[in-house]
């Protein structure tokens, strides 16, 4: 919404009408409409050799702008990020950007794997920092289905809910990228999404990512890559994943068996921005407990620390 709320815009996937489409044919656009008082204005992204996805609107103080990603040939991977400030009167494109993952970004993820592809990512947040700057993360996530035998001795038809890698990247006011990093995780759950999936909250410029694991620790890949294994419905240990504003990672154990008698739900908290604090459920059956998670100052020698707690 525009700041004087006269104008709405929304984005979203507009699908031709066309009967038969070849092999090398998308069967829909990404589109922003404009509502308002002079009435309803449509655009489109449809640059040739570059297929926007998952294009997500904010304003940027008076800047109404998309991220998102792109790619660039109709094959459901994805290539980079992609960045558009829009005029909000006209809908006009002032600039466009296309920055491809860096390999900063591929070696996070895949290591030394040649030909890797990055697929399947959903948008979760979008944060505008005082300076301008824009933080976004996304999730790798898809469902697969299988069979499975049930108590009868039949055999029914599954579906499996898969939350995997975290993305977070960080442009610059103009739409340059800074930097965009992969943290490793597995997850996947025939049940409530809540369990699983993930949290964020962004502080001083830095980008808090709460998950649930069974594990005390995280796994040390090859290449100094950290890895977070398969939460599990039963698990109580939350970590906190910190990235810096340069882009490097750090993380925390924040809650463990000793503090949560059941499981939390991660991926929905309440937020409190203005205190700096976040509200965690955790349920099991007809038991119930709420977690408090807030920042806190220490003090050490003249230096003035941010801790967790």
């Amino acid at each position: 919404f525009s700041k004087d709320l006269k104008n709405a815009y929304l984005i979203g996937k507009a699908y031709f009408k066309k009967k038969r489409f070849t092999a090398n044919e998308r069967r829909f656009q990404y589109e922003m409409v404009q509502l308002g008082t002079n009435g309803i204005t449509t655009r489109s992204f449809n640059e040739p050799g570059k297929l926007p996805e998952a294009l997500k609107p904010i304003f940027n103080g008076e800047k109404l702008i998309c991220v998102g990603f792109y790619a660039d040939r109709k094959n459901n991977h994805y290539n980079g990020l992609s960045y558009f400030r829009i005029d909000p009167g006209n809908l006009d494109i002032l600039s466009q950007k296309y920055s491809p993952f860096s390999k900063q970004f591929m070696a996070d993820k895949f290591g030394r794997e040649d030909d890797a592809e990055v697929k399947n990512l959903v948008f979760k947040n979008l944060t505008v920092n005082e300076d301008g700057s824009i933080l976004f993360n996304a999730e790798e996530y898809f469902v697969t289905s299988g069979m499975q035998s049930n108590t009868s001795g039949g055999r029914i038809k599954v579906e499996r809910f898969h939350y995997n890698d975290i993305v977070s990247a960080k442009l610059d006011a103009d739409g340059n990228m800074i930097w965009i990093r992969n943290i490793n995780k597995a997850e996947v759950t025939q049940g409530d999404g809540a369990y699983y999936s993930y949290s964020s909250f962004v502080k001083d410029g830095d980008t808090y990512f709460f998950i649930s694991t069974s594990a005390e620790h995280p796994q040390l890949l090859p290449g100094n890559r950290l890895f977070f294994k398969q939460g599990y419905s039963r698990s109580r240990n939350v970590f906190a994943i910190r990235l810096d504003k340069k882009g490097e990672v750090g993380y925390e154990k924040i809650i463990d068996d000793k503090e949560a008698r059941l499981p939390v739900m991660v991926a929905i908290p309440l937020i409190d921005s203005r205190e700096h604090r976040l509200l965690f459920y955790a349920k099991r059956g007809s038991k119930k407990q709420l977690l408090k998670v807030h920042w806190q100052d220490n003090l050490n020698g003249s230096e003035s620390k941010q801790a967790l707690r």
